[in-house]
């Protein structure tokens, strides 16, 4: 079913191991969600030439009891075919928004916080309004929160998509374009879309260090977003090769 068009395909066992382990997962996380078994990590970001502390990322993690953690490539997939990415994208704002607020309360110096938004979350009309609201009642700055959205989600709806970005960046939440390079890429889109950052996917800045085009790609990327007076954010920086 996974593969396009009409297809044969001969069954082996590690098949039923795998689509029980998948059918499992979906069904238990709407419980996970309610009870909250999902927690952030948050992963730091630094500007390029100062090595200054910018801001981070939220990244979700799933701490199962009795299962230690389950890898997001496992359950955000099941989320999505489900739909419980929406109350689960609603669990990971409401989590940054409290940490975000904990972190005031104990006076330190907040950052911004990067999320993850799904494309089903954006065809919601009042999505901007519940991100409002949020803040609000946490005593956040909307300026906090800054939206990540895949250029696939964006492009699949891109007058809804424009839209709400348009909404939610006049509240003050800034937007980056997840994972460019990877989907379609368009000049079009970028001029339509009003992001603040492009995001390079992290399979090109991990290669870098021994791959020209790679590089070139990379460089490509950083010189496209300076012209057009978006900042750029590369994923999976993780080794001194590439922070060079």
């Amino acid at each position: 079913k996974q593969q396009a068009g009409a297809a044969a395909v001969a069954f082996r066992p590690g098949m039923a191991a795998g689509a029980s382990g998948l059918l499992e997962i979906e069904q238990a996380l709407a419980a996970a969600i309610e009870r909250e078994e999902f927690q952030l990590d948050y992963q730091p970001k630094f500007e390029a030439g100062t090595r200054r502390l910018a801001g981070f990322e939220a990244l979700v993690r799933w701490q199962r009891p009795g299962r230690g953690r389950v890898s997001p490539a496992d359950f955000i997939p099941a989320a999505e075919r489900t739909g419980q990415i929406v109350p689960l994208g609603a669990l990971i704002l409401r989590q940054a928004a409290q940490q975000l607020r904990a972190w005031q309360q104990q006076g330190l110096a907040v950052m911004p916080v990067a999320v993850n938004v799904s494309p089903l979350q954006f065809e919601d009309t009042g999505f901007a309004d519940w991100v409002l609201g949020l803040v609000r009642a946490h005593g956040v700055d909307p300026s906090l929160i800054e939206v990540e959205i895949t250029e696939t989600a964006a492009v699949s709806s891109l007058r809804e998509a424009s839209a709400l970005i348009g909404s939610l960046r006049r509240l003050g939440c800034a937007f980056a374009l997840d994972d460019f390079g990877r989907g379609m890429s368009s000049f079009m889109y970028l001029k339509q879309l009003p992001v603040d950052y492009l995001k390079i996917d992290g399979e090109f800045v991990r290669c870098m260090a021994d791959d020209t085009v790679s590089r070139a790609m990379v460089k490509a990327i950083y010189a496209l977003g300076r012209a057009l007076g978006l900042a750029t954010i590369a994923e999976c920086v993780e080794t001194a090769d590439v922070r060079r």
